[in-house]
């Protein structure tokens, strides 16, 4: 790793490790939402080892956009247990389901950066706060592939996806972001954790649909500052499978994925913050 990441990446640990609830109010809004949805979920984790789970969340999301402006200084790899064929999508495209887990803008410049196109889900939140700058980024590499963003919230979402991958674009969406048009059909409830959850099936759903392989792609941060990129599972990549495998069935078994992850480090999840009122709400 370069010298200035890991100076930069050093002062947000020491910088975080003071990060007091008491003392500032904005840090025991986003506690408070952290340790009531920690404890439901994994209520077997001792209340005095939530803040320091809460750090490391916090240290985590920091690290993730230092990532993403240093990705030529990350030291990283894929996992033993599993590696995504990036030179496939170049001819192949795929719908990668991912999770805001490790370094979870990671993957997107990685596929962008070994030439591969993308569209990429985002909120109409994201898009009008982080999209000039997430663009202005990828352009910057070249090879001729490119992102571009459609937005989860549009009624027509689905639409936009199938279009962009009949155009050889591969879609990665955030599973964990639990977003899309408004109507149910693609809606099924699963155990995760301690809970029962609310999850959207579409992405499943459309990668069937639209014929092409669905990859569920997560990252895992390491101790020594290493990123981890592991493809846990794929479907739809033979018309076997189309027809074995639902949406349901597959998006159940990626957040099975997730979970063993989070159970061992609940601090790599970011979406602790919005678990009651992405997952939880009718």
């Amino acid at each position: 790793m370069n010298g200035k990441y890991l100076q930069q990446k050093r002062q947000i640990e020491i910088k975080t490790a003071t990060y007091s609830p008491v003392t500032d109010v904005a840090a025991f809004r986003k506690f408070a939402l952290f340790t009531t949805n920690l404890g439901l979920a994994l209520p077997e984790i001792p209340l005095a080892c939530h803040l320091s789970e809460f750090r490391r969340a916090i240290v985590n999301r920091q690290l993730c956009f230092l990532d993403e402006e240093c990705f030529g200084e990350v030291s990283w790899s894929w996992s033993n247990d599993g590696m995504l064929d990036v030179e496939s999508l170049k001819s192949r495209p795929a719908i990668i389901a991912t999770f805001h887990v490790g370094s979870y803008r990671f993957i997107n410049h990685l596929l962008v950066r070994n030439g591969v196109p993308i569209a990429l889900l985002v909120s109409d939140t994201v898009k009008e706060r982080q999209g000039a700058d997430f663009l202005s980024q990828a352009s910057a590499v070249g090879d001729g592939a490119f992102c571009t963003l459609i937005s989860a919230d549009h009624p027509m979402v689905g639409l936009r996806i199938l279009r962009a991958l009949k155009k050889g674009i591969t879609v990665v969406g955030y599973l964990d972001g639990n977003r899309g048009a408004p109507a149910q059909q693609h809606v099924h409830r699963l155990p995760f954790l301690g809970l029962d959850i609310r999850v959207r099936t579409g992405l499943a759903h459309l990668a069937r649909r639209g014929r092409v392989p669905l990859h569920g792609v997560l990252s895992r941060r390491h101790a020594d500052g290493r990123i981890e990129i592991w493809k846990s599972r794929s479907f739809y990549e033979t018309p076997v499978s189309v027809r074995e495998v639902t949406p349901a069935a597959a998006t159940g078994l990626l957040y099975n994925d997730l979970t063993n992850i989070i159970r061992e480090e609940p601090w790599q999840w970011d979406q602790w913050y919005y678990l009651h009122e992405t997952f939880l709400t009718d």
